[in-house]
């Protein structure tokens, strides 16, 4: 009888034993994560750095990786989500953080459980870094989970590791030319904007020898074109009665245009062609009767795209008006544009800004003075308003309140020109910008 009894005894036990032999085993060998050089991709325009775990694991539920870029600021660097997510594992993705640091995360990608073999390739962080930017990568931490989903490494079992990569120092340049006067062009903006992934577009603006010079986003490519408005306060400026007689008599075919520019600048309304429309528009503003600032504008191209266009012309060119610089890992020189002013065909537009110029009217006043006029109720009258010699000035401001319980019915233009968007009328306050 207790040889029977013994007998189960002995065989449950050699059952749990079997049961835990076959279990799954899990295996973490204790190691670090390890970075390869930056190098520059030209597939991609971006650099990457490839991040390595050193050591073999097996049948995990669970795995969290952070990257972390320090040393920068995050308007000077910018990781490529798509790129980097599609450099992982099978069984990782990637996401890129912006908050509280930059860098990446690899985790698991929900396909439990995971594997990596020795020294396996867990992705490849692909980014663009600004001219001259230095940047420290470094491992931040990591996570490991077993199939019970318990944390079984953190960072202190890990020897931390980074590497730093310093960007060239790189340039794009070049000069914004006044067409009608050959000269640099002072107060043009230009602007690269970017066409490898989501930053910051660069940007100058040209002092009076027409110069810019833009500190790129290494490796990345650009489209780089210019943005000019303003040739006086009043926006007329150079724009004159000898440019609509000259628009005239082109579309009266009495003296039709032969040159690219004629044609650009006669295009007053950008729509392609030369018609009695564009003579429309610009009289409008000669008169001081538009509203919209076409004349303040001007259009740009290269020195190359302009080159190109038929000679002699015989209608409006199509513009293309950018420079496109590929995969930029090196200084761009020599990036000139051609600026055409709007109404502009008489090719006598000096600048983008010209300086405003009023007379004396008055010995030795400093401050603006508004003439005194009697008014019998219901009666209007012109009130004239004169200021002190300013030479070289740019902006005036001048405000003034009628006293009296007056309503004012509108400006007219002096030596300053009056537009509707440089003055503001509000109750009785006026404001001269």
């Amino acid at each position: 009888m207790c040889n029977f009894f013994a007998s189960p005894v002995i065989t449950r036990s050699l059952y749990f034993v079997g049961l835990l032999f076959l279990a799954p085993l899990f295996v973490v060998a204790q190691g670090t994560v390890t970075f390869g050089s930056v190098t520059y991709n030209s597939g991609n325009g971006l650099y990457g750095v490839d991040v390595f775990y050193n050591n073999p694991i097996t049948n995990l539920a669970g795995l969290n990786i952070d990257i972390q870029f320090e040393n920068i600021d995050s308007d000077d660097i910018q990781i490529s989500s798509n790129e980097t997510d599609g450099s992982t594992s099978s069984d990782v993705s990637a996401t890129v953080i912006t908050g509280g640091y930059i860098g990446v995360e690899f985790n698991d990608d929900g396909s439990a459980p995971i594997s990596l073999g020795a020294n396996d390739l867990v992705g490849t962080i692909y980014f663009s870094i600004l001219s001259g930017e230095t940047v420290d990568i470094e491992f931040r931490n990591i996570m490991i989970y077993d199939i019970g989903f318990n944390k079984t490494y953190d960072e202190d079992d890990f020897t931390l590791t980074n590497t730093s990569f310093t960007a060239s120092t790189i340039e794009i340049s070049g000069q914004v030319i006044n067409f009608a006067s050959s000269a640099g062009l002072e107060n043009a903006k230009v602007i690269a904007i970017n066409n490898t992934v989501d930053i910051t577009n660069q940007e100058d603006t040209t002092p009076i020898s027409g110069n810019y010079t833009i500190a790129p986003f290494n490796g990345t490519s650009y489209d780089i074109g210019i943005v000019v408005k303003g040739d006086t306060l009043g926006g007329n400026g150079c724009v004159n009665s000898i440019d609509l007689d000259t628009l005239m008599e082109h579309i009266l075919g009495r003296n039709v245009f032969t040159e690219p520019f004629e044609y650009i600048a006669g295009d007053v309304s950008e729509d392609g062609s030369i018609t009695t429309y564009d003579a429309v528009q610009l009289n409008k503003e000669l008169v001081g009767n538009k509203s919209n600032e076409f004349n303040r504008n001007w259009t740009g191209m290269s020195l190359d795209e302009y080159s190109g266009y038929s000679t002699p012309a015989s209608g409006v060119p199509t513009i293309n008006g950018k420079i496109s610089l590929n995969n930029v890992t090196s200084s761009s020189t020599l990036n000139d544009f051609y600026a055409i002013k709007g109404g502009d065909v008489d090719k006598s537009c000096a600048g983008a800004i010209a300086t405003l110029s009023f007379p004396e009217k008055q010995e030795n006043l400093r401050l603006a003075k508004l003439s005194q006029q009697s008014l019998v109720k219901g009666e209007s009258a012109r009130i004239p308003i004169y200021g002190p010699d300013y030479t070289s000035t740019n902006v005036i401001s001048l405000s003034f309140e009628p006293i009296a319980d007056v309503k004012v019915l509108g400006i007219e233009s002096g030596s300053i020109e009056v537009k509707d968007y440089n003055f503001n009328i509000s109750d009785k306050v006026i404001d001269f910008l």
